[in-house]
């Protein structure tokens, strides 16, 4: 049994193609709240599920905003609920808003965390994986962490904008543009080559896309 001794009703099934999750009401030390419940599955659950937790935990601990973990399990974990809106909901009503530049600084400061030479890389950076909430980007699920070149982030963001309905239109391509400006001034970069990142972060999508058909 999960969480044994936690009281929990489930309010909602959020999507996911290879967990199960959703945003439960539940009372934890005598409070009532909404929290997030992550039920890892395959052969590797466990593994992936201390991975994430342990993620959060360590981006938090360093001021990187993302969601609170409230309690672990072997398999799933529960989290803080954001009342906020998907990022990708905002791209694909095509909002011009802050949350342009807001990803943008976010994914800044992640990338400032270093391994050697290496930056933290967010892994699966495509725009459902974050949350805008009380003016703030947040982000959401950690278990494919990585270090890297940065580049590899801001192109799975710019090919998810790029390539996402509605597709190549003049707002999308305005969106980018405002995006790695935005990242080239608060990292006081100038970022190239980015071509090259597009094109393997499409690569990548195709394989993804493969895996979930099977």
């Amino acid at each position: 049994m999960l969480f044994a001794g936690i009281d929990m009703k489930i309010l909602e099934h959020f999507p996911s193609r290879r967990h199960s999750v959703y945003k439960v009401k539940l009372r934890l030390r005598n409070n009532i709240m909404p929290a997030v419940l992550k039920i890892f599955k395959g052969e590797k659950a466990a593994s992936l599920c201390q991975a994430e937790c342990e993620n959060l935990l360590k981006l938090s601990d360093r001021g990187i905003r993302v969601p609170r973990v409230l309690e672990r399990d072997e398999k799933a974990l529960l989290m803080e609920y954001l009342e906020g809106v998907p990022v990708s909901s905002l791209a694909q009503s095509l909002d011009m808003g802050s949350w342009i530049e807001e990803t943008a600084c976010w994914l800044v400061q992640l990338h400032g965390e270093k391994i050697g030479s290496k930056s933290l890389l967010k892994g699966d950076a495509n725009l459902r994986n974050f949350i805008f909430f009380g003016g703030k980007t947040f982000g959401i699920d950690f278990e494919e962490m990585d270090c890297g070149d940065f580049r590899q982030d801001l192109a799975e963001v710019c090919f998810f904008l790029l390539t996402d309905d509605p597709s190549l239109t003049p707002e999308k391509d305005q969106m980018v543009r405002r995006f790695l400006k935005t990242y080239e001034k608060h990292a006081g970069i100038s970022i190239e080559d980015m071509d090259k990142f597009i094109l393997e972060s499409r690569s990548r999508a195709r394989i993804r896309r493969k895996c979930f058909r099977k």
